[in-house]
């Protein structure tokens, strides 16, 4: 899955990623695998990793996925969403500003907390590939880097209830947590996800602890 991200992000900078670990029969216990994990696995259907899904509702094609995300990455959106952060003895606080050019109505909001710079074992999937980076590795790569992870999510994995929010009328929430002394706070980044009552995508922001990222 690493390689598909990465392979899609070099065609596109509008796209936002977001990896969840899950316990496996070949490597164990997993430390990143968090209650979000399951829970969204239930949700989708998912029987096992690795597994994609497009804007929340489209699984992914292996074979086919710089076109299936060219198809959505940068699409025009009426909504906008800002992020700003600030970190003070550990403890996160984030200011999230939204703005639609339509009225808002049944729509929801997923924050995410993910980490950078894991270094874990991972099973090599495709150690028996020619054409993969990972061809020939091992069957288990000792210190690969895992990034994107989910850590925390601040509110439900699917997304909070939005109140109706009127066309042009700016809408502000505040978040806070303490973050852990297990994650790193210079490799956390942040992710706003608005979707509709299907749990679909219709915008995604992230940005850096302490990066003021505008509308966008």
């Amino acid at each position: 899955m690493t390689s598909l991200i990465k392979e899609a992000k070099e065609f596109t900078p509008h796209l936002v990623s977001v990896a969840l670990h899950d316990n496996s029969a070949f490597s164990g216990s997993d430390p990143y695998a968090i209650f979000e994990t399951f829970y969204l696995k239930e949700s989708y259907g998912v029987l096992g990793f690795p597994t994609g899904v497009i804007n929340r509702d489209e699984f992914w094609d292996r074979d086919n996925i710089t076109p299936q995300v060219m198809e959505v990455a940068g699409k025009e959106t009426s909504i906008s969403l800002s992020i700003n952060s600030q970190v003070e003895n550990r403890k996160l606080t984030i200011d999230l500003s939204l703005i639609s050019e339509e009225n808002l109505q049944n729509k929801k909001i997923t924050i995410f907390i993910l980490e950078n710079g894991l270094v874990y074992p991972q099973v090599n999937y495709l150690n028996e590939d020619p054409e993969s980076e990972w061809y020939v590795l091992g069957p288990i790569i000792e210190d690969f880097v895992h990034n994107d992870v989910l850590r925390i999510s601040l509110t439900d994995a699917l997304g909070d209830s939005l109140p109706e929010i009127n066309a042009l009328s700016l809408f502000e929430k505040k978040y806070s947590v303490d973050i852990p002394t297990k994650i790193t706070l210079e490799n956390i980044v942040i992710v706003a996800i608005i979707s509709d009552e299907d749990n679909k995508a219709m915008n995604a922001q992230e940005a850096h602890v302490g990066e003021f990222k505008q509308f966008e």
